[in-house]
């Protein structure tokens, strides 16, 4: 059997935990949520709102995301110690910055929500329809930037579709209107904008990357290794209260939305209650529901790493530089159940 981090470094976590004492009376964390306080991005807003981080001792401040590559920078920056971004991306960010030391913590979504989005009878049924085709999304957002390994596996260049730059909030605008022919970003947020836009799922076309051979890890946990090494009760506190936030969102959707909401006025209840729905299910894949959150195994981050290298043109830095376990709580508070509509 092959063996995983968890399992190699496990020891080494524990002697870690036990190294860095008891936290202070409060260790202040500024928190970048990756981006809108939204359904699919509630876990902060659970955390803070039912008690993990005050029961940790953590004093954590929240603000809205703009992408992930916009949190990354802000993170090598010094601006936020924890933020939410995509996993690829920061393997990118990691191999082109490696100053910034920028590294994965938690692994929220076992699945990538990465796909491209058309209409239907637009002539996009397959990742090939793409070439000579117009895609509107903003710079540096996970599905623009893993982009080239979409197309790399199904065999097309990615310098032949046409990118229209533009800000997050026009995305599906431009979609719904026409004036674009294809979307990208995460799945069921763009559904959910066309959604309110007057546009039907069952009127679009969703292809998503996971689908078409990018088999890839989703939104995560990213800190800096100088920030997780100063900070490490701190560090393994954070990821605990948000494993225990993503338990109680699959448990309860609509409680999850209801501490988004507080933050965000303008979400349509049962828009967003689906689109918890949907990220719950990157979140419990059969990986996930077998051996718990955040399980990665080495043979999949090597393959997932080859595969960003190969498409991206881009020498990754060493795996312990991407992603490390040192920082998880215990696997037994890492187990997740099925939600109760599921049993």
């Amino acid at each position: 059997m092959t063996p995983t981090f968890r399992i190699v470094s496990f020891g080494l976590a524990v002697v870690v935990w036990a190294a860095a004492g008891p936290a202070s009376a409060q260790t202040r964390i500024r928190y970048d949520n990756g981006w809108l306080f939204d359904g699919g991005h509630a876990y902060g807003a659970l955390a803070q709102d039912r008690g993990c981080f005050a029961r940790e001792k953590l004093e954590v401040t929240m603000d809205r995301g703009m992408g992930s590559s916009d949190t990354l920078s802000k993170l090598a920056a010094g601006a936020y110690d924890v933020g939410e971004a995509d996993f690829n991306t920061t393997a990118q960010f990691a191999a082109t910055h490696p100053e910034s030391g920028v590294v994965v913590i938690f692994v929220i979504s076992d699945g990538s929500p990465a796909s491209v989005m058309a209409l239907k009878g637009h002539g996009i049924e397959k990742p090939q329809d793409l070439v000579g085709k117009s895609i509107a999304d903003p710079v540096g957002e996970a599905a623009r930037v893993l982009f080239p390994a979409f197309a790399a596996a199904n065999n097309f260049d990615p310098g032949a579709v046409n990118w229209i730059s533009i800000a997050a909030n026009l995305r599906e605008q431009l979609l719904a209107q026409s004036r674009t022919d294809a979307i990208v970003g995460h799945v069921f947020v763009m559904r959910t904008g066309l959604s309110r836009l007057g546009i039907k799922p069952q009127d679009t076309v969703a292809l998503r990357y996971a689908d078409w051979g990018v088999d890839i890890f989703g939104p995560s946990l990213v800190t800096t290794h100088a920030w997780a090494e100063a900070h490490r009760q701190a560090a393994t506190s954070f990821v605990r209260c948000i494993a225990e936030a993503l338990k109680i969102e699959i448990a309860d959707p609509r409680g999850a939305v209801a501490a988004v909401k507080a933050r965000n006025s303008m979400l349509e209840d049962e828009l967003e209650v689906e689109a918890q729905k949907f990220s719950d299910t990157l979140v419990l894949t059969d990986n996930v529901r077998k051996n718990g959150l955040s399980y990665v195994t080495r043979e999949r981050l090597d393959r997932t790493l080859k595969q960003l290298s190969e498409a991206l043109g881009v020498a990754m830095p060493p795996a312990d530089r991407v992603w490390t376990e040192r920082y998880l709580p215990p696997a037994a508070e890492l187990k997740v159940a099925d939600p109760p509509s599921a049993r």
